[in-house]
């Protein structure tokens, strides 16, 4: 993965990665899609607006974020390290595993938090993507960010 400094913003060419394929995908609810190769989303209380600019040449913009936050936030959240192409071909041997490869191209596995992939697993249950959107996206309202398990534990129906 090649990144470089643009303004107030991070332009990275990572091959294997699709926004609606890695942030629409069930793993992770606090991602909107703004536009047609857009999404904002959040990891912890850290905000962000990611685009992709041009997917035949593997470019993203990650907007107002600098490179210390990029190399300290996204470039694990997004798992920029792994070699996505690499585990394709090797998963690829399998007659299911290449279907599964082909259908789903550009997924990365986010790096999430445990906590938050915890209760969000919990809500999810019986739930459809867009419904546990909005539980998920009234919860961070109500707490200014995806609450603590200190914030969460005397929460009622009524409150």
């Amino acid at each position: 993965m090649d990144f470089k400094i643009d303004g107030k913003d991070i332009l990275i060419k990572q091959k294997d990665f699709n926004l609606d394929d890695t942030l629409d995908c069930g793993q992770a609810f606090r991602w909107t899609k703004t536009d047609n190769n857009t999404y904002e989303g959040f990891f912890f209380k850290k905000p962000l607006k990611i685009k992709c600019e041009n997917q035949n040449d593997n470019v993203f913009r990650l907007f107002n974020t600098n490179e210390e936050t990029f190399l300290n936030t996204w470039y694990d959240y997004f798992d920029f390290e792994t070699d996505y192409g690499k585990l394709k071909e090797m998963f690829s041997e399998d007659e299911t595993l290449s279907k599964a490869c082909k259908y789903a191209w550009g997924i990365r596995i986010l790096k999430q938090d445990s906590w938050e992939s915890l209760s969000s697993f919990i809500i999810s249950q019986n739930n459809n993507i867009p419904r546990i959107k909005g539980i998920i996206g009234r919860l961070c309202e109500h707490h200014n960010g995806y609450p603590t398990v200190q914030e969460m534990k005397d929460e009622t129906i009524e409150s």
